[in-house]
């Protein structure tokens, strides 16, 4: 989906630590996690900011929600947003990396579970925090991940990132 944004409507700022802050109240009431938050210039050089957040794809699975906002001059703003989600066979990126993690000595089994495999990227406190698996050093091996589409993307509409 594709929308023109208006220049008095929402618009995210071109500033990744005021996106972090002004997107956490909301994820916490969503059940949704903050994966990525960055912003970029296109290949215009037009500057963007975009997300991307994690939440439950019911009846299983995980669905990454990419918003990208492009400012194509003062007052003329488009929004991209798309929608990524695990079908079919779902937890093999997790599963995968898991098993590699534990191997390392990097995640461990505890008394709640995975010791050292959900971490806050951004020191939010999401209510659906990333796990080691949702790192882009893994998007490699794994290249048709919903994630890693996601990230490629932003790679297709970007020049550079911050």
């Amino acid at each position: 989906m594709i929308t023109l944004v208006g220049a008095g409507d929402y618009f995210m700022p071109f500033d990744q630590v005021a996106v972090v802050a002004g997107i956490r109240p909301a994820l916490v009431e969503t059940d949704s996690g903050l994966v990525e938050a960055a912003t970029g210039c296109d290949l215009a050089g037009h500057r963007f900011v975009y997300t991307i957040v994690k939440g439950k794809n019911e009846p299983s699975g995980m669905q990454y929600t990419l918003t990208v906002h492009v400012e194509s001059d003062g007052a003329t703003r488009f929004q991209i947003q798309g929608f990524f989600s695990e079908r079919g066979t779902t937890g093999v990126r997790d599963a995968v990396v898991a098993e590699l993690k534990q191997r390392d000595g990097t995640v461990r089994l505890g008394e709640g579970g995975f010791e050292g495999w959900f971490f806050h990227p951004y020191d939010t406190q999401d209510s659906m925090p990333m796990n080691l698996s949702e790192l882009r050093e893994y998007d490699a091996m794994f290249p048709n991940h919903p994630l890693t589409q996601a990230r490629r993307f932003v790679a297709a509409i970007g020049s550079c990132t911050h």
